[in-house]
């Protein structure tokens, strides 16, 4: 079982380029891009079990909307199948007229509700996507996993609090501080998380 880092919540600030460069690093057949859509299936490193993962949307103001990645589906689910190109990752709408949700990285939203640096892998439909942060990393097994900014065993799964209306979901982190714990919106537990793999899953 890999160690959950004890360290400060960080966010890499590399170039695109550099960070698309980094696939090759990751072992023979990395890459920044996925070939046809998928979704992600969330392995338990410990264990070996697998869930599904689903773009929750735990917050929705005039004009945009805010997914995490979560093992759970409540209070809502809109985005669904996902494509990755160029090291950027998309969500479509399951239904009705949405524009694609993008891949935002590792952030937190601030008090203007514009997405800065911090732990949760976030989604939005209305900010301009990253690109080069994200790399799909074969395994021995035939699975593929993501890579974040050069690391595959940086994610963790964890209990925390979204918004109001998305309380006590299960979360995915990158780059989980042990000791965080907070009450308030985009606060999780970190005694309750568990390292995780995020396993393409073809549809």
């Amino acid at each position: 079982m890999r160690p959950i880092r004890s360290s400060l919540l960080t966010t890499i600030a590399l170039s695109a380029s550099a960070f698309a460069a980094s696939c090759s690093t990751l072992g023979t057949g990395a890459s920044d891009s996925f070939t046809g859509s998928f979704t992600f299936s969330i392995k338990t490193v410990s264990t070996g079990t697998s869930v599904p993962g689903h773009l929750v949307q735990f917050l929705t103001i005039p004009g945009q909307s805010f997914q995490a990645l979560s093992s759970g589906t409540s209070p809502s689910v809109v985005f669904g199948n996902m494509q990755m190109s160029g090291g950027g990752i998309t969500a479509q709408a399951v239904s009705g007229p949405f524009s694609p949700s993008s891949a935002l990285g590792p952030v937190k939203l601030d008090s203007t509700d514009f997405p800065g640096p911090g732990p949760f892998l976030m989604w939005a439909n209305t900010f301009s996507p990253p690109t080069g942060i994200f790399c799909a990393v074969p395994q021995t097994d035939g699975s593929t996993i993501l890579a974040l900014n050069g690391h595959t065993d940086m994610f963790v799964l964890c209990q925390a609090d979204m918004s109001s209306t998305a309380t006590n979901i299960r979360a995915v982190v990158y780059n989980a501080t042990l000791s965080a714990y907070e009450t308030g919106p985009e606060t999780y537990n970190g005694n309750t998380c568990v390292p995780v793999d995020l396993v393409f899953t073809p549809v």
